[in-house]
């Protein structure tokens, strides 16, 4: 944790060492948030390898193409057409390094366009991407191995058991479309109950920290 006393502004950093800026108002307002801003990042940046906290504020500390890839696909889901100068901002608001996440969603818009589900025409020197056909309208096939379809189907089926429901059982010979869909769901049920764990470890974790 990050200390900061208002009368000199010395900042305690979490090693305990304490660093002051010598009295100057102006310059100690300047460099206690950094401090706190540079902290606060380290935390985010701690805490990626289990969430993506930024993407609630729309900011990213890092953006991979992937990352560009599926918000393209969001927003395809709405728009026909993405220029990156004029939507870019409307997909993500903030971004953390403006030239690295517009390279970013430049290749995800090449990738995309390699798979035929974008065609792009450059005018007035911008280049626009337009869909092919609407989003609904694109399908993938999915070969799934003897050993996958194994796995598929024991989860879904012991989840079955777990919640006392064989409504969507699924079979290892025979899997289907809604056999992932389920799936999906089953990871977004254990997910919401690590996030309901993370959030409780947090409150006790401050809870003590108050006791110290």
């Amino acid at each position: 944790m990050v200390e900061v006393s208002t009368t000199s502004c010395a900042v305690k950093t979490i090693s305990g060492q304490s660093i002051s800026t010598g009295g100057r108002p102006l310059f100690d307002v300047l460099f206690c948030v950094s401090i706190l801003m540079l902290r606060v990042k380290g935390f985010f940046t701690k805490s990626r390898k289990f969430f993506r906290f930024e993407g609630f504020f729309g900011y990213y500390l890092y953006m991979t193409v992937q990352d560009a890839s599926n918000h393209l696909f969001e927003w395809f889901e709405k728009n026909d057409s993405f220029e990156v100068t004029k939507d870019l901002k409307s997909v993500v608001p903030i971004l953390g390094d403006i030239e690295a996440d517009t390279i970013a969603f430049k290749l995800a818009l090449e990738n995309l366009e390699e798979m035929n589900l974008l065609a792009s025409k450059e005018y007035a020197d911008k280049r626009y991407y337009i869909l092919s056909k609407p989003t609904d309208g694109f399908q993938q096939s999915v070969e799934v191995g003897p050993f996958t379809a194994k796995y598929i189907s024991n989860e879904i089926n012991e989840f079955c058991i777990l919640i006392d429901d064989q409504t969507d059982s699924c079979q290892a010979a025979s899997i289907l479309e809604k056999d992932l869909r389920n799936l999906v769901h089953i990871v977004q049920f254990y997910k919401q109950k690590v996030l309901e764990k993370e959030v409780l470890l947090g409150k006790d974790n401050n809870g003590e920290a108050e006791d110290d």
